[in-house]
């Protein structure tokens, strides 16, 4: 059992680490980021940009690697969140909340720069 368990620690180690290391780096919204977004949703504010980057990290990164939020069009992020929703176990607002994190991310590039 002792040697299963230090088989299964030591094969799997190097994969974790690669996948840690692979996926790209998300950063949170900005303040920056609420102007643009305003034009889009006129709604929107600051916490639901920033809520709709927790469960982006959270709900999807359980399942795979986090795409960068240019990595897809508008209709295609529609598209892919509208497939796994129920997999992930988001509901619809959970669902606008991440597509808006995304999009305007995608918009300021806001993803990339340190705050």
């Amino acid at each position: 059992m002792t040697y299963l368990r230090n088989y299964l620690l030591i094969g799997l180690f190097p994969l974790f680490t690669f996948v840690i290391a692979c996926s790209p780096s998300i950063l949170p919204p900005l303040q920056s980021d609420v102007p643009p977004a305003k034009e889009k949703w006129n709604d929107v504010t600051f916490e639901q940009l920033s809520q709709g980057y927790k469960l982006y990290t959270t709900k999807c990164g359980k399942c795979h690697y986090l795409h960068k939020p240019d990595k897809f069009s508008e209709g295609k992020w529609r598209e892919g969140i509208e497939m796994v929703q129920d997999k992930a176990k988001i509901d619809s607002l959970q669902k606008e909340l991440i597509i808006r994190y995304l999009l305007i991310s995608k918009e300021t590039h806001s993803y990339l720069k340190d705050k």
